[in-house]
């Protein structure tokens, strides 16, 4: 009997030694997650209640703006689709009404939410395509913003010494940008100061930096989220495992209070745990809380960062099951040695072999969503590498319009010259008639005009070559257009070709079509008149 008791005492010991100290910031996030129903009902109340004030009677499109606004700053970090919905939505308001500085706040939301998703060759033209002369400066820096995120994505997306350096490199640039717009003593201020400084700055310095902005905002902003996760991988080059666990878990804190779908927090932290070992179930819960996360929020590029470790969090786990049943096979051998002695030690050990099991069963599972978000991620790189074929091939198509612009200016520098010249020598000659007829500039000759537009559709289809194609799938079908030949565009489709380039202005497009502004009112009109859609016309031929 007292043999037995010994024995007990030191199983009692030794269960007691593996079983890890709780943290109490683990089980607050435990709490968190607990309450993500709560916060999706919350979450859900708020963006009902926006979209019920946009359908009000008699709301003005100010008020509409306001109100999508705030719709979309509920969807950034929740929802991709609905997200970009919202700016669709609240962008053509802002056009019907003539607010550019809505419609530009629009394209930039545009951009962020294509950055965050993983589109960057969509993100790319986007951003290129965005003036900021003309706009305030809480507009230009909102530019700002979103261009470093974009380049940030991209580098993370990358994640290798080769090319990502190039968009770390342009986002601290677009960095400096933001720090000379901010006020040099707010939290904002100071947060973008330290990611400036990161690489470059000394880590203690970095530390006291985020320190602060972390305790000077509210758990449930964003900004206390990235504080939080930056302080963590600080902490991690330190070689302080503690902080650096502690400042992820106040992370995914406050990604939870948020309601962030596109946050990194709770996947690091799985990815740590497994590393840790010990926390396998809860490593397993928190990862699949991610995947989940980030399919619901369409968040491509999270997917593919969660399927490159798969191979890495897979064989840690074989390795880890194969040490755990080899132990437990001995203990059933001593177990069965001694088995009238330690009944209650056998008792335990068929629990925790039933434990084991039902963990294996849903690490395969989980091991099975892994494998669908890695076939996912297989299809956005097949995607990603045809689009940038695309782009390559529509760089050498521009490439190619700058060439023959530089030779039609030089034609027309030869043209002048020889203007020029004629021009003297019938001075010279007191030839006043001829010197009138010859400066005239009522019109082009016919000769110049027809030139002209030969080289305009020749390089305009070159560059676009399916635009009339599209033009005519937004037109009646009795309205759609025929041309003579591949290369040759009529009146009406210059207009067009024109409008898609930029150039919205009546009297603009009558004086590069040599014509008078009232032909081109009257082509215009028809042209509406002949569309699926008159009322977004302009705008649909603008965006083809």
């Amino acid at each position: 009997m007292k043999a037995f008791l010994r024995i007990a005492v030191a199983l009692c010991v030794v269960l007691t030694a593996c079983r890890q100290t709780p943290n109490p910031l683990l089980e607050q996030l435990e709490d968190e997650l607990a309450r993500r129903p709560q916060y999706e009902q919350e979450k859900a109340a708020r963006i009902q209640s926006l979209r019920n004030a946009l359908t009000a009677p008699g709301i003005s499109a100010e008020k509409q703006l306001y109100l999508y606004e705030e719709l979309y700053e509920q969807y950034a970090t929740y929802q991709f689709d609905s997200a970009m919905h919202v700016v669709d939505e609240a962008q053509s308001l802002a056009v019907s009404v003539g607010d550019t500085a809505a419609s530009f706040c629009c394209d930039l939301h545009r951009v962020m939410l294509l950055a965050t998703a993983g589109y960057f060759t969509e993100l790319n033209d986007l951003l290129r395509s965005l003036p900021t002369h003309a706009y305030s400066q809480e507009l230009k820096l909102e530019y700002y913003k979103t261009a470093e995120w974009a380049n940030v994505c991209m580098a993370d997306f990358l994640d290798d010494g080769r090319y990502a350096q190039h968009y770390w490199q342009r986002g601290s640039e677009w960095q400096d940008s933001i720090l000379q717009l901010l006020p040099p003593h707010s939290v904002e201020y100071r947060f973008w100061k330290a990611s400036r400084q990161w690489g470059t700055g000394h880590a203690d310095s970095l530390i006291a930096d985020f320190r602060y902005v972390y305790e000077h905002v509210e758990p449930q902003q964003r900004l206390s989220a990235q504080a939080a996760y930056n302080l963590s991988v600080l902490y991690g080059m330190q070689n302080d495992a503690r902080q650096q666990r502690d400042y992820l878990i106040r992370a995914a804190i406050s990604d939870q209070r948020a309601q962030l779908k596109e946050s990194a927090a709770l996947q690091e932290l799985a990815l740590a745990l497994k590393h840790d070992g010990g926390e396998e179930a809860r490593a397993n819960e928190y990862l699949r809380l991610a995947i989940d996360d980030a399919l619901f929020y369409g968040n491509r590029l999270r997917l593919v960062k969660i399927a490159r470790k798969v191979p890495t969090i897979v064989m840690d786990y074989d390795r880890q099951l194969a040490k755990a049943n080899r132990g437990q096979h001995l203990v059933i051998v001593a177990v069965g040695v001694l088995a009238v002695l330690l009944a209650g030690a056998i008792v335990t050990l068929m629990v925790s072999r039933a434990r084991l099991q039902r963990e294996r069963r849903r690490i395969e599972e989980a091991h099975d969503d892994l494998k669908l978000a890695h076939e996912q991620a297989d299809n956005t790189n097949q995607q990603l590498n045809e689009a940038n074929t695309l782009l390559r091939e529509q760089t050498r198509l521009r490439e190619g319009c700058i060439s023959l612009f530089m030779e039609l200016t030089a034609a027309y520098i030869n043209k002048l010259n020889a203007f020029q010249l004629s021009v003297q020598r019938k001075v010279k000659a007191h030839q006043t008639a001829d010197l009138l007829k010859l400066i005239n500039p009522s019109r082009m000759s016919e000769q110049d005009a027809r030139e002209f537009f030969l080289n305009f559709d020749r390089t305009f289809l070159s560059t676009f070559p399916d635009f009339v194609d599209r033009a005519n799938a937004l037109l009646l079908p009795d309205s759609q257009f025929t041309l003579p030949d591949a290369y040759t565009l009529n009146l009406d489709l210059r207009i067009l070709a024109l409008v898609r380039l930029g150039v919205k202005d009546s009297a603009k497009i009558a004086t590069l079509l040599n014509c008078s502004q009232q032909t081109v009112y009257n082509h215009r009109s028809m042209l509406k008149n002949r569309a699926q859609n008159k009322d977004t016309f302009d705008h649909d031929i603008a965006a083809l």
